[in-house]
């Protein structure tokens, strides 16, 4: 097993258990600091933080199978990073550094971005 392996495999398991949790839990969207205003916002949560979340895993799952971990593992240094860059941009121009979910994501995904970043330089 390689690191390339290990950081893939990590990476499924959040994004399993993160989508899976959104689906049958929408309410801990709370924890980000959002709220949905009508019950169409509680399937938004279910399809984008949790569908989509287990779709991405079931990808980088199948790709890990097809012998095409190191493919995977630049997809999700691609993912992550467009995220981390959109937290810190999004978050200057709402002026939500002071929010005590940009204060835990920002640092959460920086590390996130540097184990993958390592992972695939050292894969």
């Amino acid at each position: 097993m390689t690191i390339a392996h290990i950081a893939v495999g990590a990476s499924i398991l959040y994004f399993l258990g993160f989508g899976v949790g959104m689906i049958a839990r929408p309410a801990l969207v709370k924890n980000f600091d959002l709220e949905w205003s009508g019950q169409a916002g509680k399937t938004e949560v279910r399809c984008y933080y949790g569908a989509l979340s287990v779709g991405l895993s079931i990808f980088m799952s199948y790709l890990m199978y097809r012998h095409m971990t190191l493919p995977a593992l630049t997809g999700m240094c691609i993912f992550a990073t467009s995220v981390f860059v959109m937290r810190v941009f999004g978050t200057a121009l709402d002026k939500s550094w002071a929010s005590s979910y940009s204060k835990l994501a920002i640092p959460t995904e920086a590390l996130f971005v540097l184990a993958l970043g390592g992972a695939r330089i050292l894969a």
